[in-house]
């Protein structure tokens, strides 16, 4: 991914972005065992996004580490921690001996952080604990002249690869040395940022627009869905949701409402069928668009989890408000729950 060339302008609501604090303790990764699921579907509902743009020029990959997500800069040699409200949490150096140089993408695997240098060809590995690049591999593309290595991902012991470029090849790599177990060729050429989501490798094709799910035995694309952000160079599954960094000139990480599924036809939905206000002044205003035969209830929780409001309602009511004139300005978690069923969304008080 070397300069994007495409903009998008996708506007929802900018959180602001504070200042570095420590590490947050207690990280816990991404390591899915590989599934060969043939069944996907998407939905893409943009709940919340926040831009990286005046921290990150260009900026590309992103890996959750459990507490929050990381990318990387394209212009300059660090990499950046935010929370899922968009709060900067911290910052790490990773020197090149080539200058600013465009990142790839990055990957936790429950104890250290992966790290794609595209246009050096390198992977680090970094120790989050000392903040110190432990190990670095040479990729498939050193050595070239232009490198065209992107995407990583951990699953089933491997650290899993991409290089674009006429065709896109998908490389299976040993963590512990850096050596190439096996490769593939996989058809669409510009598969940028892979993760494994609900077990199983997905990519996003940058040119395509689509998000494909991969045979790891066999580099054979298993399904293809439409990918609703221009410039995807970003993918991961983090706090039971999916997140996508779009690089358009208007860089913003983006949380959607639902996961890239294992089931074309149970996503991860909305179970209620509901839909309010956001963001809020005075009153939030929640329309049903089904009817419960039960009674529900509905909770308001900051970001402390401290409970701001709850309230049980009968079944045939539709249409309700819930006072916010009181409540602070910031991001808060509303939630519905009936038969022990819950569903939660972010919603801003201005």
């Amino acid at each position: 991914m070397k300069k994007p060339i495409v903009t998008f302008l996708f506007i929802l609501i900018i959180h602001p972005v504070l200042f570095a604090q420590q590490i947050v303790s207690g990280r816990q990764g991404n390591s899915f065992t590989p599934s060969t699921n043939n069944n996907l579907s998407v939905a893409c509902d943009t709940i919340f996004s926040f831009p990286v743009t005046s921290l990150l020029p260009w900026p590309a990959g992103l890996a959750s580490d459990g507490t929050g997500l990381w990318t990387s800069s394209n212009v300059y040699g660090w990499l950046a921690k935010f929370s899922d409200t968009g709060q900067l949490l911290d910052t790490l150096e990773v020197p090149s001996p080539f200058g600013g140089v465009s990142g790839g993408d990055l990957e936790f695997d429950g104890t250290y952080l992966w790290f794609v240098r595209e246009q050096e060809g390198m992977l680090y590995k970094i120790d989050l604990s000392t903040k110190t690049v432990v190990a670095q591999f040479p990729l498939p593309d050193y050595g070239t002249g232009d490198p065209d290595d992107f995407g990583i991902a951990y699953g089933g012991n491997y650290l899993w690869h991409t290089v674009y470029g006429d065709s896109t090849t998908l490389y299976k790599i040993d963590p512990a040395n850096g050596n190439i177990v096996s490769s593939f060729i996989i058809s669409p050429n510009s598969v940028l940022p892979i993760k494994f989501i609900n077990g199983i490798l997905t990519g996003l094709d940058l040119t395509a627009l689509t998000a494909i799910q991969i045979d790891t035995t066999n580099g054979a694309i298993i399904n293809t869905v439409p990918w609703c952000l221009n410039y995807p160079v970003g993918l991961a599954q983090h706090n039971g949701h999916l997140w996508g960094l779009s690089s358009t000139g208007t860089e913003r990480i983006f949380e959607f409402d639902t996961l890239l599924s294992t089931s074309a036809t149970s996503p991860v939905n909305n179970p209620f069928d509901f839909s309010f206000t956001n963001p809020v002044s005075n009153t939030i205003y929640i329309h049903l668009q089904n009817i419960f035969k039960q009674q529900f209830f509905i909770q308001l929780r900051d970001m402390q989890g401290r409970v701001m409001y709850k309230a049980a309602f009968n079944s045939n009511e539709t249409n309700i408000e819930v006072p916010a004139a009181r409540l602070a300005a910031g991001v808060y978690i509303i939630e519905l729950q009936s038969a022990g069923i819950s569903y939660s969304r972010k919603i801003f008080k201005l």
